[in-house]
């Protein structure tokens, strides 16, 4: 018979460690995964906001008639995902000119009012009488 000294392999210690460290390395992987999904995420809401914010810019600017001062509030879809917004016009020094601020909510929000409200996108912008635009 052979002596059992020179069998050669790892012993149950050296194979839990490596065991271990593989565990811990997997969940710092999966860890990492999971933030760049999230920050990708995160990215597009901003994004998606800020243009439904754009737009709604877009849409008072392109009208013939002179926005009146307030505020209001809606909601609009943009890829399958239905955000609230709050806009308000208000009077500058200038009575030609009416500034135009629109905020944008986290859909997961409850609705514009709610208790934790959380933007994602706060646009400004500026309208002028269509009377004062040089031809």
């Amino acid at each position: 018979m052979k002596p059992l000294a020179n069998n050669r392999g790892f012993t149950l210690i050296e194979v839990l460690i490596a065991l271990a460290i593989l565990a811990i390395a997997l969940t710092a992987a999966v860890r990492a995964a999971s933030v760049a999904t999230d920050s990708a995420n995160e990215t597009k809401l901003r994004t998606l906001a800020t243009w439904i914010a754009q737009n709604r810019i877009a849409f008072i600017s392109s009208s013939t008639v002179f926005p009146s001062v307030g505020e209001s509030n809606g909601r609009e879809t943009m890829a399958n995902i239905e955000f609230a917004w709050k806009q308000k016009i208000s009077n500058t020094p200038n009575s030609a000119f009416r500034k135009i601020e629109v905020q944008v909510l986290r859909p997961v929000g409850g609705g514009v009012g709610a208790a934790n409200e959380s933007w994602l996108a706060n646009l400004s912008g500026f309208v002028v009488k269509n009377d004062q635009v040089p031809p």
